[in-house]
């Protein structure tokens, strides 16, 4: 039995890949504009080494709801991987303008970029530490007693570190794409890590490359990733909205920020190695942290396609926290779709406003 048509109809496939691959990236680089980031207008109210800390005033009552002095103010904590911009990328794209539409004051801690002599600076360092201080310039600049404290992702992670350790000056807690079980069936990301030597990244005595980071988490969708969004690239490049958008998720990936070993060494140690979370035993600054002590309004959005926090890694917090404070929320779309993408953008900031909302008398 002869495959020569299927095997020349797969050459001819992949020859016309190849062509139109080669004829965007000529026509790319022609008509591609420059990336010229503009975010939403903020005001840098703190500033803690490399740390800043970001206000976003809201937009006026009137356009998508109606705001209240008595609403708390939101603080939004994202991962140290990447930078914070995917959370206002364009002004089509942007969770933070969608809030501010709401009517809430958004706060952004911005870990900036870690430098030489931050390479010892450990996980302690910044989720309870750091963190507090964070949140204690948000209380000062806002003139609320209590903050909604957002995580996302990594940072999702600190924010309930910090909550588990210090929850007065909380009036409730947002995990976003959070992984809690970092152990689940399926975790491509946690099979890879786990095998890492931790003893010997932190005893590296400096940052880790941002860059080697980048290509570990294009690894776990390497076809998708990589050929595959520029061949959707080839189909769409005559689309000047489009194009806007690939560039500027693409300029968004490449600025990946050199990490701390300390703290990298002691995430992978304590979550993925260890699973402290949902086992109970994580012990930070010789203090031991349990997720079922918190008592805060716990609202737990995940994404249902994500590859990076399988959901099931993050639902699990519904088992480690008290069910009468703890909700949650579906979002159809990937790890990043749940901030850029066109569905999200109105269901995960009308949550976030709604919750807010129900914590303001609480």
């Amino acid at each position: 039995m002869s495959f020569q048509p299927e095997r020349d109809a797969i050459v001819a496939l992949l020859d016309a890949h190849g062509r139109g691959l080669a004829d965007a990236w000529a026509q790319l680089r022609v008509q591609a504009p420059p990336v010229r980031y503009r975010g939403a207008p903020r005001l840098c109210v703190w500033r803690d080494g490399p740390r800043r800390l970001y206000r976003y005033d809201p937009e006026p009552a009137t356009t998508v709801g109606a705001g209240s002095d008595s609403v708390p103010p939101l603080l939004m904590v994202y991962a140290m991987v990447n930078r914070p911009r995917i959370l206002d990328l364009t002004a089509e794209r942007s969770l933070i303008r969608e809030l501010k539409k709401r009517g809430q004051t958004v706060y952004l801690l911005d870990w900036g970029r870690p430098r030489r002599d931050d390479w010892a600076q450990d996980f302690n360092d910044h989720a309870i530490t750091a963190l507090g201080r964070a949140i204690d310039a948000v209380v000062t600049d806002s003139g609320h007693a209590r903050v909604v404290l957002l995580g996302v992702c990594q940072g999702g992670v600190m924010a309930l570190c910090r909550a588990m350790a210090a929850p007065q000056q909380l009036a409730g807690l947002i995990t976003s794409v959070t992984p809690v079980d970092f152990q689940v069936p399926g975790d491509r990301l946690s099979a890879l890590v786990r095998r890492i030597d931790t003893g010997l990244l932190k005893d590296s005595g400096r940052t880790i490359s941002g860059g080697m980071l980048r290509q570990l988490f294009l690894a776990l969708k390497p076809v998708a990733l990589g050929h595959g969004k520029y061949i959707d690239l080839a189909r769409s490049l005559r689309d000047p909205a489009r194009l806007n958008d690939f560039l500027e998720m693409e300029s968004w990936i490449a600025d990946s920020p050199d990490q701390p070993s300390a703290v990298m060494s002691e995430f992978l140690e304590l979550f993925y190695q260890r699973n402290s979370l949902v086992k109970g035993t994580l012990e930070l600054g010789g203090r031991a942290l349990n997720l079922s002590e918190l008592r805060l309004p716990i609202l737990n959005i995940y994404a249902t396609d994500d590859h990076i926090v399988p959901p099931a890694a993050s639902r699990a917090l519904a088992d480690c926290v008290p069910a009468s404070r703890y909700e949650e929320l579906a979002v159809r779309g990937g790890h990043i779709g749940l901030y850029v993408g066109r569905g999200a953008l109105t269901r995960v900031p009308q949550a976030v406003r709604d919750f807010c909302g129900q914590v303001a008398g609480a």
